[in-house]
């Protein structure tokens, strides 16, 4: 008998920011019972098809009905005849649950209600045209949504005089901006993503003290083997399915060993993550008596004395109505007002999923270019250093990761156009930023059990850090344009960073995690709605210290 509670899908869904009504979580339940799966899955599955076919739109009756016709229908046997047996167990409340419609409608009433639910929540995906009204009126403009790091309020210091923000390490490891991209053979990728699983594999191994000689034999009474976690199918990583692709020893052409995790009392997995695991092949099956994958270390902690503020903010940043840039324009008078250190605006700038793209008249180039200058003009005169990250969701540049910096005919003495990613110096701060929303790819990948106190959102971010890289992910489903070449160069962290700023469709957050302060600032803008922007306070006088606020625009 199976059981499925509506207090798990709620859980699920506040997850990645969403607050369903009752009738969108019954009819949730329902497919969880007709087509087994569990309230995770279907969350997951969700999220993934809401952005490839519904522009992000929150679920809703019609939503979840497409959902069922395009891809559950096709993909799976409905299981009609245990719905009967199936347990629901519903989470007591204080007024009645609303009775679901007969028809695959939602009332404005009930799409008025999930919106104001929505906003109390500050929900994490793109919010639809119906459900708001005119940006200038919004209500929570200014309001700090989360605290991190200090008992009492933030003091701020403003800039009094200039930060020194470069690119971290020697000139000759940063990516060139007109760099060859995609002209990697099918060969040399292989070679780079073996290079890659080399590099992380041994630094695992020298902070384990693990000794990674060729081994010899296949049935010894236990070996260490490494290499990259991958899956045995098309479907998700799962406890049966997990497979190691050998890179070292005598077994290095690509072979897979089956793993058997039935010993571990922990373990957290992802397609293209490099481990090392020791056990005994017995059959074909390696039985993992120890499994290695974090190559992590503490950040340096030698930096200048002194403060700094730092304002991260990440696109789109104009509401997909229309190329005004009410919220970037607001979030520059916040910044006049503020007066930090240093502005990090990491793309998207000019979406290739905005709405007024094909209508355009302007050339991309020359609007970008009007646009940079819209936000250096008014910095004109003052100590903000502005550093503007590359994205290759931006419709004029290129749709690839890593991504060159951006190019622009006018130089700002106050500017910095950098790749996505990046590891930045900011008067001795390591400061890492990437676009790519590698949080959101790999926890639709990712299988985990028994870690136990560790919420989803520490270990997400755990992966990169443990795994020295900005994107560690491997997987046809995360549809990235990745040039492996590119990475293998300029997408791994030579250090850990103090901080490190992923913009994701999750919600947002600022955690401290092994020594890192790792931000998800979410987006300026999401959909038709105001998003949210982050602010830090770093003091160097005794110790390194980092606090920080998210802020609704």
């Amino acid at each position: 008998m199976s059981n499925y509670t509506a207090d798990k899908l709620v859980e699920d869904f506040k997850f990645i920011g969403l607050s369903p009504d009752d009738a969108v979580i019954a009819k949730c339940l329902e497919l969880c019972i007709c087509y087994k799966l569990t309230e995770e899955e279907l969350v997951d599955v969700w999220a993934a098809f809401t952005i490839s076919h519904l522009k992000s739109a929150p679920p809703s009756l019609e939503g979840l009905d497409f959902l069922e016709r395009r891809e559950l229908m096709k993909n799976k046997v409905v299981n009609t005849t245990n719905i009967a047996n199936t347990v629901v167990q519903t989470p007591e409340r204080k007024k009645p649950i609303k009775q679901a419609p007969k028809t695959p409608s939602v009332s404005s009433k009930s799409l008025t209600q999930t919106f104001n639910d929505s906003l109390t929540q500050d929900v994490s995906v793109d919010v639809s045209l119906s459900q708001v009204g005119n940006y200038a009126d919004r209500a929570n403009a200014g309001k700090v949504v989360l605290t991190h790091g200090a008992d009492s309020k933030i003091q701020y210091t403003s800039c009094l005089n200039s930060a020194h923000v470069k690119l971290f390490g020697d000139e000759l490891q940063w990516m060139p901006p007109n760099v060859q991209q995609m002209y990697c053979y099918m060969h040399k990728q292989r070679e780079c993503q073996a290079g890659i699983t080399e590099y992380v594999a041994k630094i695992i191994a020298q902070k384990n003290n693990i000794n990674l000689e060729p081994f010899l034999e296949r049935d010894a009474a236990e070996s260490t083997y490494y290499g990259t976690i991958v899956c045995d199918g098309d479907g998700k990583l799962n406890k049966t399915s997990a497979l190691l692709e050998l890179t070292g020893g005598d077994y290095s052409n690509g072979e897979k060993i089956r793993l058997n995790l039935s010993q571990l009392a922990s373990c957290a997995l992802f397609p293209g993550q490099v481990a090392i695991v020791k056990g005994k092949l017995i059959k074909g099956t390696l039985q993992v008596t120890e499994l290695f994958n974090d190559a992590s270390v503490a950040p340096v902690q030698k930096l200048e004395t002194g403060s700094l503020q730092i304002i991260a903010a990440s696109g789109p940043f104009t509401l997909k109505t229309n190329l005004l840039y009410e919220p970037l324009q607001d979030l520059l008078s916040s910044v006049i007002s503020a007066r930090p250190n240093v502005l990090i605006l990491s793309g998207p700038f000019l979406d290739e999923d905005h709405n007024n793209i094909s209508t355009m008249t302007e050339s991309f180039d020359a609007f970008f270019s009007t646009l940079i200058e819209s936000i250096m003009a008014p910095l004109e005169g003052t100590n903000i250093q502005v550093v503007i990250v590359a994205s290759l969701r931006d419709v004029h540049h290129f749709a690839v990761f890593p991504t060159p910096a951006y190019t622009l005919l006018n130089k700002y003495p106050n500017l910095l156009l950098v790749p996505d990613p990046c590891m930045l110096d900011i008067n001795g701060l390591h400061v890492a930023v990437t676009t790519a929303d590698v949080l959101f790819n790999i926890g639709k990948e990712e299988f985990a059990f028994g870690a136990g106190g560790v919420d989803r959102m520490t270990r997400l971010s755990q992966y990169l850090l443990g795994q020295l890289s900005f994107y560690p992910l491997q997987s046809a489903e995360s549809k990235m344009p990745i040039d492996y070449g590119l990475l293998e160069k300029y997408g791994l962290m030579e250090t850990s960073p103090h901080v490190l700023i992923v913009p994701s469709n999750f919600r947002h957050f600022i955690k401290n995690i092994s020594g890192c302060t790792v931000v998800n600032p979410e987006r300026l803008v999401k959909g038709y709605a105001g998003g949210t922007y982050a602010r830090l306070q770093v003091s160097t006088a005794k110790e390194l210290q980092i606090s920080g606020e998210i802020i609704n625009i």
